[in-house]
């Protein structure tokens, strides 16, 4: 099995596929773990299980004896950490081989190629520190059940600068 940027997973068999492979999308099921959050720089968050939707399932087109699994464009697996679970259903599939029926399988796998550019997870973070002063406008003092409390307006500005503007 192989995979590129998270939407294709190629299956490749000891014996030649035989007839339509195309109806079997319903006898896939994809699966692996992804962090609940992967919009930080740490990837915070526990690892969730997820499902990979499968669009279509294809013979390949210049390897003999290999199915490709081509994922659809809403749930790619480039942000999966560690195993990737493929498991096919012979009770829902029409798989056949030159020896007969494909049976029931489950494959566990890393994926080990995948393609960091296409993982929307990685993003580059600046972190900076925002210093300023702070005015006070108005004081007022409010008397309330006989107890004496201070009210306080802050305002502020702040300016965000272009990191390429910012003189190192």
């Amino acid at each position: 099995m192989s995979k590129s940027d998270g939407k294709i997973i190629a299956i490749k068999f000891n014996l030649p596929i035989v007839g339509d492979v195309s109806g079997n999308v319903s006898a896939f099921t994809i699966t692996g773990e992804e962090y609940l959050y992967t919009d930080g720089p740490n990837y915070n968050g526990p690892l969730q299980d997820k499902s990979y939707e499968i669009s279509s399932v294809v013979l390949h087109p210049t390897e003999t004896n290999t199915i490709q699994l081509i994922i659809k464009d809403t749930t790619p697996f480039n942000s999966v950490v560690g195993i990737l679970t493929v498991v096919y259903d012979q009770s829902k599939g029409t798989l056949t081989g030159t020896s007969g029926i494909v049976e029931n399988f489950e494959e566990i796998f890393t994926p080990n190629e995948l393609n960091e550019q296409s993982n929307p997870g990685i993003r580059e973070y600046v972190n900076a520190i925002i210093t300023g002063t702070i005015s006070l406008l108005e004081i007022e003092k409010i008397k309330i059940y006989e107890t004496e409390y201070i009210s306080v307006n802050i305002s502020g500005l702040i300016e965000l600068i272009h990191i390429d503007d910012v003189n190192p």
